[in-house]
């Protein structure tokens, strides 16, 4: 079986969770609550992949942190990934997620062939 790797990563992490204001109550629910939004980022993020590339739970090798590694089929259309980055682009157009960038891209087009 030969399949192609999608890796995802979504940066301005940092920026995003820690940018909160310093005085005040409550800081530590803002960060919580923030990097709780980060999870439903990322857990949206690879919902949209399985649903474009057919990808199962199995097939996500890596995921934490921002980034994301899915195992895919190599028959995947190239077109795919730049519908899945438009979305993706879409929903990170939401003026509370503004400070994050998404780059999503293949890593090589290089078929790996399982061994049988």
């Amino acid at each position: 079986m030969s399949f192609r790797y999608l890796a995802g990563d979504l940066s301005g992490i940092q920026r995003f969770v820690l940018q909160v204001k310093s005085t005040g109550k409550a800081q530590a629910k803002r960060l919580r609550a923030r990097s709780f939004l980060l999870e439903l980022v990322e857990r949206a993020a690879l919902w949209h992949v399985e649903q474009r590339f057919d990808a199962t739970d199995d097939d996500i090798l890596i995921r934490g942190g921002g980034g994301f590694l899915v195992r895919v089929s190599a028959d995947a259309e190239p077109g795919a990934l730049e519908r899945l980055n438009a979305d993706l682009e879409r929903m990170l157009s939401d003026r509370r997620l503004r400070r994050l960038d998404s780059g999503t891209i293949w890593s090589g087009w290089e078929r790996v062939t399982s061994p049988s």
